[in-house]
């Protein structure tokens, strides 16, 4: 396009564009076009105007830069900003079921569905053409803190924590937020160099600076274990015993010389590593060296084939760890007291992770409600049963707490005062808010228990059943996060080539691209970040990458018994660790790292700030600024 309407109830002015105008956006993030020009007349462009490009409208909301370039010229730089900066404008508070706000800092448990129509009852306070809407959620209940945040904070939290993504589309008047697992598409074809094939330039490159992690040390939640758990651990360990897929395994008595029947023993298997055992007494013995995956001779030479036939071989997915016995013991099983998982790698990288998510818990669903302050659950336990030592599941002098998880009342925690198994009946405390309103209330069907709904349980000692299922939970959740980070990202930046687009669909943030190149490597990435320019309009400047989310995992602090850590943490690990602040000039960080961190500010856009940093010991850093700042705090 050469020139572009800019308008405001009507068109304002027609202006003509300079080649260095450009679109910008940044998947979940910056979208933004830049508008420069060159006009004989001052334009007195008012907040609130508007530009329609590539089918999307963009707002005018912080005053332009104008610059007087003669008597009759004035020379224009002006930003304009999608809906997704209306998001930026509205608070993200406990809305409850009637819409009134409560508080601008508070936890929430809950699905994801949850907290996207607590997100959306924030949107529709200020505007009603809001709607947020979740396609295949997940039945995953996390609890997520927020403190004075404005909802493209909160939505891109949740998002994260989930591992979601989300799109904004406008249809009708209205803009409808999809969360999902994917946006984006694929786009056809690929990008190599050579003519007529796209590429100008091509940087490949790492994609954040953080260690590579080998060695992950990993604890769940302190709820729900009891205080006699694991030899007194505080918090939910990876199980003992863990049961995965049997691996292949084959051993082969073969006959090396017929003459004087000497035998050998070979293996073949699609375990990692494995090691030889032997029959002494009665007693599988371990024997010789551990050997890795594949199909080879074992050291075992006899003459004796009885000797021969009592050879047998166990097996690693990780050298140490996690064992495979076709003798007893058998199956898959971890060494008792072992915390961590690791992966083969050049060098070791130790990690620690606390994931708060994962802990004992049942959900159990209200089929009646005989009172307000009653519920039942046929499906219950009984949580009033003893042994000889006591109750085996409430904990002495601690009140256990019924947390509803979907429903009316989702998010409220409330003391359990009696249950009765006979009946498999609850009977709750009301909960009085800072309003002097009772919940639930006698009034009000907004604050009321329904069939239905969903809770948990918190503050007792779950059956043994439960931990059990958490314990594998943890393994399995630690594995995820080590298979995703014990591995260096990539980052690609493409020039293409103009020519190339002519007639090809638009590529926008989120779609997947196949980049070819023999020495670089050939991939197909996702599309995080793109410029496109308004007068040449087939001309991008892509950064593609492997993943969207650095280290992160839900809720988590590094663990350090001796230093409580700043609650927004967001990235942990001894030489990274990035905290969000908002609207404030001062911010004080006991961060634990044991030294002298170099400190980098950014804002939302991610640009470089400048601030005051103040050292006050090893662990801790004061950081203030001549004016209200938003943004990110990184520590290396």
């Amino acid at each position: 396009m050469r020139t572009l309407n800019i308008n405001k109830d009507g068109v304002v002015a027609t202006v003509a564009l300079k080649p260095t105008s450009e679109l910008t956006h940044a998947m979940m993030g910056e979208n933004t076009v830049r508008v420069m020009f060159d006009s004989k007349e001052y334009i007195d462009l008012e907040l609130g105007s508007y530009v329609d490009v590539f089918g999307s409208r963009y707002f005018l909301n912080t005053q332009p830069l104008v610059k007087k370039t003669g008597n009759k010229m004035f020379s224009y730089d002006v930003v304009f900003e999608s809906w997704y900066y209306d998001l930026s404008k509205v608070v993200f508070l406990d809305v409850d079921s009637l819409g009134i706000h409560m508080s601008y800092e508070f936890s929430l448990t809950a699905n994801i569905e949850t907290f996207a129509a607590m997100l959306e009852k924030n949107l529709q306070r200020v505007y009603d053409f809001w709607d947020v809407e979740v396609v295949d959620p997940s039945d995953l209940v996390l609890t997520l803190s927020f403190s004075d945040q404005r909802c493209h904070q909160a939505l891109r939290t949740i998002c994260e924590e989930f591992d979601y993504e989300f799109k904004i589309e406008r249809s009708q008047g209205r803009n409808t937020i999809t969360i999902e697992k994917t946006i984006g598409a694929t786009i056809q074809g690929r990008f190599e160099f050579g003519k007529g094939k796209g590429l100008y330039s091509l940087e490949r490159g790492a994609s954040g600076s953080s260690n590579v992690i080998s060695r992950l040390y990993a604890y769940g939640s302190s709820k729900n274990i009891g205080d006699n758990y694991r030899n007194f651990s505080p918090r939910l360990r990876m199980p003992a015993q863990v049961i995965e897929d049997t691996p292949d395994i084959f051993v082969e008595i073969d006959v090396i010389d017929p003459m004087t029947e000497v035998y050998q023993v070979y293996y073949t298997t699609n375990a990692s590593y494995v090691q030889i055992q032997l029959e002494i007494g009665g007693v599988w013995t371990d024997y010789g060296e551990v050997y890795p995956a594949g199909e080879y001779p074992l050291p075992v030479i006899t003459t004796d084939m009885e000797a021969a036939s009592n050879v047998d071989i166990k097996a690693w997915n990780v050298k140490g760890k996690y064992v495979f016995a076709v003798q007893e013991p058998f199956g898959w099983y971890s060494y008792q007291g072992v915390d961590y998982i690791e992966t083969e790698a050049e060098m070791l990288s130790e990690h620690v992770m606390i994931f708060e998510d994962v802990y004992p818990h049942r959900v159990g669903e209200v089929v009646d409600v005989p009172s307000l302050l009653e519920f039942e659950d046929d499906q219950m336990f009984d949580l009033n049963e003893k042994d000889e030592f006591g109750t085996v599941y409430l904990i002495n002098k601690v009140s256990p707490k019924v947390k509803f998880t979907s429903g009316k009342l989702s998010g409220y925690e409330f003391i359990v005062s009696k249950y009765d198994h006979t009946t498999k009946r609850f009977t709750i405390q009301q909960y009085i808010d800072e309003r002097g309103l009772a919940i639930p209330s006698e009034d009000t069907e907004a604050f009321q228990v329904t069939p239905g709904d969903e809770y948990i349980l918190l503050d007792i000692r779950m059956p043994e059943s439960y931990i059990e299922d958490a314990e594998v939970e943890l393994y399995d959740t630690a594995k995820e996060w080590l298979e995703k980070y014990n591995h260096q990202y990539v980052q690609y930046t493409l020039e293409i080539d103009p020519l190339f687009m002519k007639g090809k669909p638009d590529i926008n943030a989120g779609d997947s691209v196949n980049v070819m190149d023999r020495d670089l490597g050939n991939t197909l990435m996702r599309v995080t970040q793109l410029k496109r320019n308004l007068v040449h309009e087939e001309k991008y400047d892509l950064v593609l990458a492997d993943s969207l989310y650095k280290k992160k995992r839900r809720i988590f602090n590094r663990f350090d018994a001796k230093v409580q850590l700043d609650p927004q943490l967001k990235v942990g690990g001894d030489k990274n660790e990035t905290y969000t602040v908002t609207n404030t000039r001062e911010k004080v960080i006991l961060h634990g790292m044991g030294k002298r961190p170099s400190v980098t500010i950014r804002d939302e856009e991610g640009t470089m700030c400048i601030a005051g940093v103040q050292y006050i010991g090893e662990d801790m850093i004061k950081i203030t600024w001549s004016y209200l700042f938003t943004g990110f705090i990184e520590l290396n």
